[in-house]
């Protein structure tokens, strides 16, 4: 032994016995917080202090996963996880992890992380999201469209964009996607500016790539007008009054094309087309008015003698009653049932037509939907509030 006072001294030769531990000269009661460097990396006992809070990610959706990350701590912690409902503990949802089910569809989910380490723990809570219930689209329920464009979110196996846009200021362009399957329009606001936005291209969402496009600028529909985006009620709308969209499809002998739009002329128009049924000046299927009656149309060679129906009753060929039904400011589907072989590109609004018409979605089919128009025309009710 180096001291006189008995076998304290221990290895790093002190003089006041056994409270010398690891070099210190005040006794055991520091041996643990303190190395020949200094303090450790328990940083004196200090319990952990978060400084960033955890993060959920992951969509917010029945049936989908959320991950909770730790957050930012001091004093090298270790975590453990409690995934909370509306404020109260959900039992066995203690991992990072935690997969949406039906219960927590509308209501407030967060996670609760604690940190520990050798001198205590601390607890922070992530942000809070709501989640909405599993998504199924309308192409989920009734698949097989040969070309399907909409403002919404069609089918939940779709992972593409909604819209090319354009904007006004220095005309770049760019994709806009889809968030809770509705049209993203914080982003499209985001892009857009204080200006105009303009649709380069409407994205088929049926996986036949039929995308419906165009180049020349002053035929592009409007969706941003002035840093606002163009809506009937809450839902966003493409103004197509004199504009276009072409894509390349080619239909079979049977097809059906359900068409969701709202006519903007005051009055009685000539002639009401069809979007996405025009393929060029006097060949589309729509509506005519002859005289004092109004009647279905559809070009012979290229659409048969199709049936309509319009908000899920069939036409009639009365000037009035079909007038009245599509005067200023009603918001429709009209759906066309039939024949015909179309083998020129569709066109959304060929310019020549009368009838400002404001477009939400079309859905065009190589197969007959007779069976299936009632709940086709349903979904698009429900979701646009027709009638």
């Amino acid at each position: 032994m180096a001291n006189s006072n008995g076998w304290g001294d221990g290895s790093v030769n002190n003089d006041i016995g056994w409270g010398q531990g690891a070099n210190n000269s005040t006794g055991w009661g520091k041996s643990h917080l303190n190395s020949w460097s200094g303090a450790t990396d328990i940083d004196g006992g200090n319990p952990p202090v978060n400084s960033v809070a955890p993060a959920l990610s992951g969509t917010a959706q029945e049936g989908q996963t959320l991950t909770c990350s730790t957050g930012t701590w001091s004093g090298s912690p270790t975590y453990t996880y409690q995934w909370k409902r509306d404020g109260n503990n959900i039992t066995s949802a203690t991992n990072s992890t935690y997969t949406l089910v039906t219960a927590d569809v509308g209501t407030s989910i967060k996670c609760t992380v604690t940190a520990t380490n050798f001198t205590g723990s601390a607890t922070a809570d992530s942000n809070t999201v709501v989640p909405v219930s599993a998504f199924t689209g309308l192409l989920d329920t009734y698949s097989g469209a040969s070309a399907a464009y909409s403002l919404r979110q069609l089918s939940s196996t779709y992972t593409g964009n909604c819209i090319r846009v354009r904007r006004s200021s220095d005309n770049t362009e760019q994709n806009i996607g889809f968030v809770n399957n509705v049209l993203d329009e914080a982003s499209l606001l985001t892009f857009v500016g204080a200006g105009n936005g303009f649709v380069t291209t409407w994205y088929d969402q049926s996986g036949n790539a039929k995308n419906a496009t165009q180049s020349t600028a002053a035929s592009q529909p409007q969706i941003v007008t002035s840093g606002v985006v163009n809506k009937i009620g809450s839902l966003p709308v493409m103004n197509t009054l004199n504009k276009d969209l072409t894509n390349t499809q080619t239909n079979s002998t049977t097809q059906a094309t359900f068409s969701v739009f709202q006519n903007e002329t005051t009055g009685n128009a000539f002639l009401y087309g069809l979007p996405m049924t025009i393929i060029s000046s006097g060949i589309y299927g729509g509506i005519s008015q002859s005289g004092s009656s109004a009647v279905p149309y559809g070009d012979s060679t290229n659409f048969g003698t199709p049936t309509y129906f319009k908000n899920g009753s069939s036409i009639t060929a009365t000037r009035g009653a079909l007038f009245t039904a599509f005067a200023t400011g009603n918001k429709s589907v009209l759906s066309m049932m039939g024949g015909g072989t179309i083998t020129a590109n569709r066109q959304l609004q060929y310019p020549g037509l009368s009838g400002n018409i404001k477009t939400f979605e079309v859905i065009i089919y190589n197969t007959s939907q007779t069976s299936n128009r009632t709940g086709i025309e349903s979904n698009i009710n429900t979701f646009y509030t027709i009638y």
